[in-house]
């Protein structure tokens, strides 16, 4: 069976479905999505952001901090190449490598402080177009944004 992220034999999924293993034991993909949504709204809330400069490890560290108490991969790098539809995500073994572009890219441009509103969103836009392929443009864009807030 082919998953909803395109491999076919996925250790981060219970056998024969595509939904996630958890520490819930939850096995209903829609039951699973609502309490991931409960879990990381209640973990980004107590999310204490430190200024740049920001780092893989950062992001590392924010992953874990908001999926940690549903998916014990929380943090580390995923083992698998996946895609999603016809679009496919960075590599397994490239996504450190990219992530640091990404992060390289935003310590050029400081971190997108001091922009104006406009300018701030358009940045962010082309941030997003580029992080969608390696999969880590919510965490990155939740960096950015707290710098420039």
């Amino acid at each position: 069976m082919v998953d909803k992220y395109g491999t076919a034999v996925d250790p981060y999924t219970y056998k024969g479905t595509s939904t996630l293993i958890n520490k819930l034991g939850i096995r209903d993909a829609k039951i699973l999505a609502q309490a991931e949504q409960e879990f990381t709204e209640l973990a980004a809330s107590e999310i204490v952001f430190n200024d740049p400069p920001y780092n893989f490890q950062t992001l590392c560290d924010l992953h874990k901090l908001l999926f940690e108490d549903l998916y014990d991969w929380a943090g580390k790098i995923r083992t698998i190449d996946i895609s999603k539809g016809s679009t496919r995500f960075c590599a397994c073994e490239f996504v450190e490598r990219e992530a640091n572009k990404i992060f390289k890219r935003l310590e050029k441009e400081n971190y997108l402080t001091g922009l104006g509103k406009t300018q701030f969103v358009k940045k962010l836009g082309e941030f997003n177009e580029f992080c969608l392929n390696i999969s880590v443009s919510i965490a990155v864009l939740t960096l950015v944004f707290q710098a420039y807030l």
